[in-house]
């Protein structure tokens, strides 16, 4: 009886974007901060945030990029920015997707590329 309320699909989907952040988040931790590019050490930890944003809807992309947010701070020192941060580029890279942008690799580009500014 309770399984017949939950939502299979989107209980499926919410698994896999977990496992996409807990993905980009050790690819970050194990590999892009230990390879500095022009001597600076690459995050591309926002990319995963617009993208989920992007390609599913602002909340979906708050709610992961306050979880990718959460791991982030646990990973870099407790800093309290990426909790802040990542959820506000998550929600408005799907409000952007919904009414302004259309859905494509370009348009994904040049959002990742104004949140790492």
């Amino acid at each position: 009886m309770l399984w017949d309320l939950i939502n299979r699909e989107k209980l499926r989907r919410a698994l896999l974007y977990l496992l996409y952040v807990l993905l980009c988040l050790l690819a970050q931790d194990s590999i892009f901060a230990s390879l500095p590019l022009f001597g600076v050490n690459m995050l591309f930890l926002p990319a995963a945030a617009v993208a989920i944003g992007m390609f599913e809807d602002g909340i979906w992309g708050a709610a992961f990029g306050l979880v990718l947010g959460f791991l982030a701070d646990i990973s870099y020192n407790y800093t309290a920015l990426f909790v802040a941060v990542f959820p506000v580029l998550g929600f408005f890279a799907g409000v952007l997707t919904r009414w302004f942008v259309n859905a494509s690799l370009f348009a994904y580009m040049i959002m990742c590329l104004a949140a790492f500014a």
